[in-house]
């Protein structure tokens, strides 16, 4: 459609993109005369009262209503545009719940047979469920867009951390890889693989706890055929998966859970030196993850004790049968060197009683209403005591005076 030029136009295109129900389009429609008659300045002011979000202004400014709505979700910003996809940041219509939606590239689904093999293996993703994996909510298809909705996470991946501050303690770097083989150790257990393990795809959020993210290259054991690769490319992010990708993999040899025990160990590799196990083109990565063992971190980080170097070393064995053969394994090897979690915090009383709720704006006024005055504070009963008694012996000095006073 045309981009609206009047008023009228614009919220005609607004109840047609289906963000506001009727409820919300005729309270906003009965304030007419308090709108711009611009729809650039009513969609600016509707932004600034929460009505809509800016991205869904500029696409409704530009004359676009449509795909907003997917299924139960509400679009509300884009996050990023990777090789997987396109992830926004969503709603759920009903339970106001904010996630992630994750459109799959139409060039990905239009073979029906891999696209039943994906929505097989996404179903068997979205059966894990551990604080250590970011959540997969629910599988979808509306407008003939093919999407997956994620947990909302707040935070940011090890990759970031790792460009940024570079190498991390040992005993920090140990404590998240941890994490990490807990949320793959379910995974595994649940005949899930996830085959694209490295910082960008370990996030960790406000807090401290570490999710595993990225499961778009997950693979089923149960069902070898199944292969949501096909569909969603080599990941996301900005480092080369080459640098943590186990050495059987790399060769398209079969594979199971000690890839992700590779992938993990590289990781942890990349987290106490700063940088992966080798160096180079993807190229010549890929030859040295086949021919080489990686240098030995006890030369490369001051310090480092002895057996957690050989510990990374086992996880990196080129040779599958060299290395843990689970994550439980990895845990027994890693916990000596990793920091002792801080412990829960205590909490906090309730303030409920004393904190007034956040006010929801109703309507587009400007105008702001005066509060009322806060309420005489009430004394309690220890505290009226007290003032009686000092009026009592008060009153008892006056009289006293004035008994001397007479006397003289």
């Amino acid at each position: 459609m045309p981009a609206p030029t009047a008023l009228p136009e614009f919220l005609s295109l607004v109840r047609e993109s289906g963000l506001w129900d009727e409820s919300r389009y005729h309270e906003v429609a009965g304030q007419l005369d308090e709108l711009p008659p611009d729809p650039a300045a009513t969609a600016a002011r509707l932004v600034e009262h929460g009505y809509l979000t800016g991205f869904q202004a500029k696409q409704l400014l530009l004359g676009r209503h449509r795909g907003f709505v997917l299924g139960s979700y509400r679009l509300l910003e884009p996050l990023a545009a990777k090789a997987g996809g396109t992830h926004y940041l969503a709603e759920h219509v009903g339970l106001k719940r904010r996630v992630v939606v994750k459109m799959l590239p139409p060039n990905r689904a239009g073979d029906k047979r891999a696209l039943e093999r994906f929505f097989r293996e996404a179903r068997a993703v979205a059966a894990l469920d551990h604080p250590n994996i970011l959540r997969l909510h629910d599988i979808g298809e509306a407008n003939g867009a093919h999407f997956l909705v994620l947990e909302n996470a707040e935070g940011e991946d090890l990759q970031t951390r790792l460009s940024r501050d570079g190498a991390m303690r040992p005993g920090a770097a140990v404590a998240l890889a941890l994490q990490a083989a807990e949320g793959l150790r379910q995974a595994h257990d649940r005949a899930v693989v996830h085959r694209d393990v490295r910082p960008f795809n370990l996030f960790v959020c406000e807090g401290g706890l570490l999710k595993v993210r990225g499961m778009g290259m997950a693979r089923s054991l149960d069902a070898g055929a199944d292969d949501l690769t096909k569909l969603l490319g080599t990941g996301d992010g900005d480092a080369a998966p080459a640098d943590f990708l186990a050495p059987e993999q790399a060769l398209g040899d079969p594979v199971d859970a000690r890839c992700d025990v590779y992938g993990l160990g590289a990781t942890l590799y990349a987290l106490l030196c700063g940088r992966p196990p080798f160096q180079g083109s993807i190229p010549a990565v890929l030859v040295q993850h086949q021919t080489a063992d990686a240098p030995p971190l006890v030369g490369l980080v001051p310090g480092l004790p002895p057996a957690l170097g050989a510990a990374v070393a086992r996880m990196t064995a080129r040779a599958v049968g060299g290395r843990p053969a689970s994550m439980a394994e990895v845990a027994a090897l890693l916990k000596p060197f990793a920091d002792k979690p801080l412990p829960p915090p205590k909490p906090r009383p309730a303030l409920a009683a004393l904190t007034p709720p956040p006010k929801r704006k109703s309507s587009l006024s400007l105008s702001v209403r005066p509060e009322a005055a806060p309420p005489t504070p009430r004394r309690g009963g220890r505290e009226t005591a007290t003032m009686a008694m000092l009026a009592a012996i008060t009153f008892c000095l006056a009289a006293t005076a004035a008994r001397l006073l007479t006397a003289h």
